[in-house]
């Protein structure tokens, strides 16, 4: 099999690996399915050893083709950065591909693509929100920014952006006719507005200056995984709801929201940058966090709490 047919196979067989079927790679790779079949059992019958596993609804991969797929991903991501090198000499260009939670992507990320595009115009930026975390590799991801108090350990390179201020806040209403907590410990007979949290969800943490209260709210009545559902929640007079600082600033600021048990505030999250580890980054990775960096350390500044 000659060199370029090689990592045409390679090619071949990650994209099944990613598409899960012999019809999802083809329409990728735009080539007919008995074509990538062919290549693919012809790629098995040279290593002599079964890849994948056809099963009627997904192709699964055999321990060996786990084995060689890490290999075929580090060859060809190899191979690509070589040719950028060499066809970028350090100008950014080519897609980017950036995922990103879905209120911060809306409200913070999509304004400040203009700005990076018009700045680099051989680049092209695809955007996928989701605020589940998802394989990069797997995906194609270039780069994901991810917001939370603390990472899980990963193999993924991370670099810290910015800090992102939460409050506890509720409305007026609600307020008026539920009372007003005056210590931590009186959320306990409050509906505090929170994302689904298992059994094992670690506690409400509360700061100020240096100290830190840690309360268990009880199960709220409403819960939900968007951040803008319990914004709308919180003004309706559900409850106390704990949110980004920058998404009720002007609610805080006209007075539909008022600000709880100030000036305790939640713990920050961090905003991070997370991207796989390669030998040599491309241009336009580089180049957009670079500015992500620059413009969130102005919109996030690191600040002491309390």
């Amino acid at each position: 099999m000659a060199s370029r047919d090689r990592f045409e196979a390679l090619r071949t067989f990650v994209e099944v690996a990613r598409a899960g079927s012999i019809a999802g790679a083809a329409r990728t790779v735009r080539r007919v399915p008995s074509a990538v079949s062919r290549e693919l059992a012809a790629l098995e019958a040279r290593l002599g050893t079964e890849l994948v596993q056809r099963t009627t609804r997904r192709m699964q991969l055999t321990a060996a083709g786990e084995r060689y797929l890490t290999h075929a991903r580090g060859i060809l991501e190899a191979l690509d950065e070589a040719e950028r090198d060499l066809t970028e000499q350090g100008v950014p260009r080519g897609t980017l591909r950036v995922s990103a939670p879905v209120l911060f992507g809306q409200q913070v990320l999509v304004p400040l693509v203009n700005d990076f595009l018009r700045a680099h115009p051989a680049v092209s930026l695809e955007l996928v929100l989701e605020d589940a975390m998802v394989d990069l590799v797997e995906r194609g991801v270039d780069v994901a920014l991810r917001i939370a108090t603390r990472l899980e350990p990963s193999t993924l390179m991370v670099r810290r952006l910015g800090v992102q201020p939460y409050v506890l806040c509720a409305s007026p209403t609600y307020l008026r006719e539920q009372g007003t907590p005056r210590r931590p410990r009186d959320l306990a007979s409050h509906e505090v507005l929170l994302p689904p949290r298992g059994p094992a969800a670690r506690p409400l943490e509360l700061r100020q200056a240096g100290r830190v209260h840690e309360v268990r709210p009880p199960k709220s009545r409403f819960q939900c995984d968007s951040l803008p559902a319990l914004h709308v929640a919180a003004l309706s007079g559900m409850g106390i709801a704990v949110l980004p600082e920058y998404f009720v600033a002007k609610d805080l600021e006209s007075g539909t929201l008022v600000r709880v048990l100030a000036p305790l505030r939640p713990a920050p999250r961090f905003l991070s940058a997370l991207y796989p580890r390669r030998t040599a980054m491309p241009a336009h990775v580089r180049a957009f966090l670079d500015f992500i960096a620059a413009r969130t350390a102005e919109l996030f500044p690191a600040r002491e709490e309390g």
